[in-house]
């Protein structure tokens, strides 16, 4: 499975988690497969308010899943009619969030969990 991290900046696996996906400068990307990473800027970082595309974003790479702090209900949408699951992270840096993904300690996001929204988290398979 292919895991996207929002970045502030390229500290590899050691990368603390950005506070929101569309402002984020960067991503780390995870393969759990063979647990190779890389960095990538974000494709899609000047968009223009309330009109972003996150599929953009990744610049063409392949995701499965996006695990990040905060995204609203419309860009949330559109990774998710993609096939993209959105995942919120948990304490920590990506490399303390890949090892609670695989525990399955993780929230997976739906509209009405993602932000702005007054609703209460609740756990399923993110897997």
């Amino acid at each position: 499975m292919k895991l996207s991290f929002p970045v502030e900046e390229d500290q590899g696996l050691d990368s603390e988690i950005y506070s929101n996906f569309g402002d984020a400068p960067g991503f780390i990307l995870f393969d759990t497969e063979t647990e190779d990473f890389k960095y990538i800027d974000n494709a899609d970082l000047n968009h223009t308010p309330n009109n972003c595309n996150p599929l953009n974003a990744f610049g063409g790479e392949e995701v499965d899943a996006v695990i990040l702090n905060g995204i609203g209900p419309v860009p949330l949408k559109k990774l998710q009619a993609a096939g993209i699951q959105g995942i919120r992270a948990g304490i920590g840096n990506v490399r303390e969030n890949i090892e609670l993904f695989k525990t399955g300690a993780l929230i997976c996001l739906t509209v009405n969990l993602s932000c702005g929204s007054k609703n209460v988290s609740c756990m399923c398979d993110c897997s």
